[in-house]
């Protein structure tokens, strides 16, 4: 685990120039016996022994972290609480003008990363205004929440007068706008994650459905896929909220797993669609 990147083909040859003689077949047949096999679940389990502080992280095992899960760069950004700090952009699905639903809107809660969504045909404010004020605002007012801050780009889509209508919604709520260049906004931890998620759990097939379809990969997306690693550690997004709130006991919640789970989580944590 101390260099979790490295394949079977280059620990052999570290091997080799060290007078061992071990194939990378061997050495993968090993790995598997103590399910280690893939890249994702060592850096999985040195992602969640980090998390637990059960071990001190290398310089080279945090470059390699930071890279596989992008939320790490953000750790000190992260709401306190469930609504304390979203990030709200628009993502753009493709340039085919066969696409119905070009567009997705979306926020995320760094405090869970709870990914809240909505395919649409333009990229206008009022569509950014649609999302937070019926979709994001109704999730945390029926547990009695209130949403503080909202970071976005300095885009026209967030951006404008008092009478921009993204820019009165929040006005209306008291909700601070916290913009950033859009060139930081794009390499922040969180929308990388949401991009990525995004892009890769709508295959084309499943863009072709549209609304419909969508809505359930968002469902399964917060209520059924476990993150093991920062900042859930072994919860999914709506159970880390549920579990702020004391209303969920039962949630899986930090502690030490066997190894063998690494593989099912790691499996999982990559998995961007249901079966």
């Amino acid at each position: 685990l101390r260099n979790p990147t490295m394949g079977c083909v280059r620990i052999s040859k570290m091997l080799q120039e060290k007078g061992v003689v071990v194939s990378g077949a061997t050495l993968q047949r090993v790995l598997n016996s103590h399910n280690l096999g893939s890249k994702e679940v060592r850096l999985a389990c040195v992602e969640y022994l980090s998390a637990i502080k059960a071990i001190n992280l290398t310089a080279r095992q945090a470059d390699a972290l930071a890279r596989w899960n992008p939320h790490l760069l953000e750790q000190k950004a992260k709401g306190t609480k469930p609504g304390a700090v979203l990030l709200q952009g628009v993502l753009c699905l493709t340039k085919s003008p066969r696409l119905a639903t070009p567009f997705v809107h979306f926020a995320i809660d760094t405090f869970s990363s709870f990914l809240f969504a909505v395919m649409t045909k333009t990229k206008t404010p009022p569509d950014a205004a649609r999302l937070f004020r019926d979709v994001v605002l109704p999730f945390y007012e029926a547990d009695g929440l209130s949403v503080s801050k909202v970071l976005t780009a300095h885009s026209r889509v967030f951006f404008g007068k008092k009478y921009h209508s993204y820019v009165a919604t929040l006005d209306a709520r008291k909700v601070h706008q916290q913009i950033l260049p859009c060139e930081l906004f794009r390499k922040n931890g969180y929308v990388k994650y949401s991009t990525k998620m995004i892009h890769e759990g709508l295959t084309t097939s499943q863009r072709g459905v549209g609304q419909r379809k969508f809505e359930k990969w968002l469902t399964w997306f917060n209520t059924e896929r476990l993150d093991k690693g920062v900042p859930n550690l072994g919860r999914t997004p709506l159970q880390s909220h549920m579990l702020w709130l004391g209303k969920d006991k039962g949630s899986i919640g930090p502690g030490t797993p066997s190894i063998a789970s690494f593989a099912h989580l790691a499996t999982n944590k990559y998995r961007t669609s249901p079966k």
